[in-house]
């Protein structure tokens, strides 16, 4: 029992002090911080619950890294890398993150409300009742990614590649899927007649 109750404050105390250490690499600037994980490729950064407003990571290298409930509103975030990183309840509205690889990451319940995502690539990423409410998406690649629930009101899809996207009970209302690619789509019938769908093919759509 003593041991038990020993090892778990080791661990504790362990994790503390690997957070430290990372917010305080993260905050040298996104070059020694990109050294840094080429020199530590194993190492899962920890961040969760950091407020990162301040720092500069366009073009940063997080992926794998534990982002969760994190603070990233309104940074230039152009070209990170976030690819299986956890980002689950994270605070990115107002974001810029044209060309940034979100793949596989998750983002459930996370806050990307008028985000820039232009470009990203969100392939097989998690948003789950994630807020997108007037984030500009177009462009961006979102093959297979679950948005279930999440809420894309006045949401930008133009030219987006949503194919095999899951949609079940996101609001789309206002939504602008102007010649998106939704072939493989799941929308769960809900009603899509406030989205503006020029170009778009709806055939292709799978309902349930």
């Amino acid at each position: 029992m003593i041991i038990a109750y020993f090892y778990a404050f080791y661990e504790s105390f362990r994790l503390k002090m690997a957070k430290s250490k990372h917010l305080a690499l993260i905050k040298q600037g996104q070059v020694a911080w990109n050294e840094w994980r080429q020199a530590n490729p194993s190492i899962k950064p920890d961040l969760i619950k950091s407020d990162l407003r301040a720092e500069n990571l366009d073009g940063a290298d997080l992926s794998h890294a534990k982002l969760g409930w994190a603070n990233l509103t309104g940074m230039e975030l152009g070209n990170a890398n976030f690819s299986h990183a956890k980002l689950d309840r994270a605070e990115l509205s107002h974001a810029n993150l044209a060309g940034a690889d979100l793949s596989h990451a998750i983002l459930a319940g996370a806050n990307l409300s008028n985000a820039c995502l232009v470009g990203a690539d969100l392939r097989e990423a998690s948003l789950i009742g994630a807020i997108l409410h007037s984030a500009d998406l177009d462009g961006a690649k979102l093959n297979n990614a679950k948005l279930y629930g999440a809420d894309c009101r006045n949401v930008s899809f133009g030219k987006a590649d949503l194919s095999g996207t899951e949609l079940g009970k996101a609001n789309l209302q206002g939504a602008d899927l102007s010649e998106a690619n939704l072939t493989g789509a799941k929308l769960y019938l809900q009603d899509i007649s406030g989205a503006i769908k020029a170009g778009a093919d709806l055939s292709k759509i799978k309902r349930y």
